[in-house]
């Protein structure tokens, strides 16, 4: 089973660090798998905006950010279709 969403060694880093599971394993994750690690590392944006208050991000949070956006973007692409066309009349 090929990938369904490729992450940066960074990402992959920060995925097996914070949840234990290595790139091996997740590259084998299934839609439903994924949607679960985008909730997980949404949390932990979620977080991390609060303690940063008025501050910058911080690394960790950019990068929860980051893996959230890469998630949704593969999973749930924005589509040219005729009835966003619609939508606009």
């Amino acid at each position: 089973m090929s990938a369904l969403v490729k992450f940066t060694k960074k990402e992959y880093t920060f995925i097996e660090d914070k949840f234990g599971v290595n790139k091996k394993q997740v590259d084998t994750y299934s839609e439903d798998e994924l949607y679960d690690l985008q909730d997980k590392c949404s949390d932990l944006e979620i977080e991390a905006i609060g303690a940063a208050g008025d501050e910058d991000l911080s690394d960790e949070g950019k990068t929860a950010a980051e893996i959230v956006t890469k998630i949704g973007n593969a999973l749930c692409p924005e589509e040219d279709s005729e009835d966003d066309e619609a939508d606009e009349e």
